[in-house]
């Protein structure tokens, strides 16, 4: 009878502190100027391979560690509007602004400059590192295909892409409007009317007459089935790994809804596809778009930005709000259709202390929940004040140390751990995170 009461009141405890009560469909925790954003206007994301994410707004670019917002140095004064980012094989960080081509390492920003006029970036700026070459980057200039080579002599040279004699045999090259690059030198580009691959220097031309619509392609988005998706100004299509031509895969989708103004196309750790549309996004469920409206599914302002970081979460960015990060995403709310959410930033720990021992002092990042799913006589001290550590107690607590006198065992379910020092003898089993 006892192990059953011990039983149910953990269950009840982690459901109330693992599922948060919410009004709308789905929850979203905001972020804006008191989080250190400055600038409210969100175009893109990137998260770096230490685990930042990266903000580009339209007055200055913003590194996220989790907990607040870091304006970054520009080094230019026209590095304020920043319209694409992206990461090389080196671990650079790479930033298109209106006229300005930069990027970051641990001496800070550095800026890029090429030899003749200006650099002209769109506002969706297109801009791709060679995965597997830390040498190159490849942008799109005044619609020109353009490279950044790494010269040890001569630092960042920068250079039209393709030469005179392959623009006039493919004069669909000189209207280029982004490009997507994939390892061993392959590109695909926005071209003319159509869509360019490029492969061991030959160029193939993607157009009606494979399964495309004649019109301005703005971005190419390869999910890892191998699917190859390219979002244009009023249609999206897809080509199927091994296949010669496209398909439509817009269908069931709102008429008018692809031609927004920073088109976003991401894949969620389910191996789902987003896309933001002129009013809300959809996602693609098996081969059905579900629609997901402003106000009754999504915060109610334009998503201007889409991302889905290594750790599964997805952030949006809200056009003239700052950004949001979806609460629980993929959770049980996302596959069984129920009325509450699971978080994936959570940690929750099973934990023994012997007789004699002591924890020491740590404090968590944010307040944690603790309940005591066995122990007589032991206590804790939370900021002074001795807290009963007895069988199916609960307490909220952040910062404390525990001593034993008998052996107690716990449930702690928190946020990350700042700082921490745990007994060799300490038995401490993570359950989910």
């Amino acid at each position: 009878m006892r192990s059953s009461s011990i039983a149910g009141a953990v269950a009840l405890v982690l459901y109330g502190l693992c599922i948060p009560a919410r009004a709308q469909r789905h929850t979203f925790h905001d972020y804006g100027q008191s989080d250190g954003l400055r600038n409210l206007n969100t175009r893109c994301f990137l998260q770096d391979t230490i685990g930042f994410l990266w903000v580009c707004t339209e007055d200055g670019l913003f590194r996220f560690d989790g907990s607040s917002f870091e304006r970054m140095p520009m080094d230019s004064r026209d590095a304020t509007y920043v319209t694409g980012i992206t990461q090389d094989a080196a671990g650079r960080i790479w930033v298109a602004a209106t006229h300005a081509l930069l990027y970051y390492d641990s001496l800070g920003p550095h800026p890029v400059r090429g030899a003749g006029e200006p650099f002209e970036f769109d506002l969706h700026a297109s801009l791709a590192a060679a995965p597997d070459d830390a040498g190159r980057i490849y942008f799109v200039s005044h619609h020109t295909l353009m490279v950044a080579r790494w010269s040890p002599k001569d630092e960042w040279q920068v250079s039209p892409y393709f030469g005179g004699a392959v623009t006039a045999a493919h004069p669909q090259l000189k209207d280029i409007t982004f490009v997507y690059a994939k390892p061993n030198g392959r590109l695909w580009l926005g071209c003319g009317p159509g869509v360019c691959f490029i492969a061991n220097n030959v160029v193939r031309f993607y157009g009606t007459g494979d399964g495309l619509p004649e019109e301005q392609w703005r971005m190419a988005f390869l999910d890892l089935a191998g699917r190859l998706w390219v979002r244009g100004e009023r249609h999206l299509c897809r080509l199927e790994a091994g296949a010669q031509k496209f398909t439509a895969a817009d269908a069931g989708l709102p008429l008018s809804s692809i031609g927004v103004r920073d088109p976003a196309i991401i894949e969620d750790h389910q191996g789902r596809i987003l896309i933001n549309l002129t009013a809300g996004m959809a996602r693609l469920e098996g081969n059905t778009w579900q629609i997901l409206e402003e106000k009754s599914d999504l915060p109610p302002f334009a998503v201007t930005a889409l991302f889905a970081d290594r750790q599964g979460s997805v952030w949006l960015g809200l056009g003239g709000h700052g950004m949001a990060r979806w609460l629980g995403y993929g959770g049980l709310t996302d596959r069984q259709g129920t009325s509450f959410e699971t978080t994936r930033t959570l940690v929750c720990a099973y934990q023994m202390i012997l007789p004699g021992e002591k924890a020491p002092s740590h404090r968590h990042s944010s307040h944690a929940l603790r309940v005591i799913i066995d122990g007589k006589g032991s206590f804790s001290t939370v900021n002074g004040e001795k807290m009963p550590m007895e069988t199916v107690n609960a307490s909220i607590l952040r910062l404390f140390t525990a001593r034993v006198v008998a052996p107690t065992v716990w449930l702690m379910g928190s946020g990350r751990i700042t700082t921490s020092r745990v007994p060799s003898s300490q038995k401490v089993y993570l359950l989910n995170h």
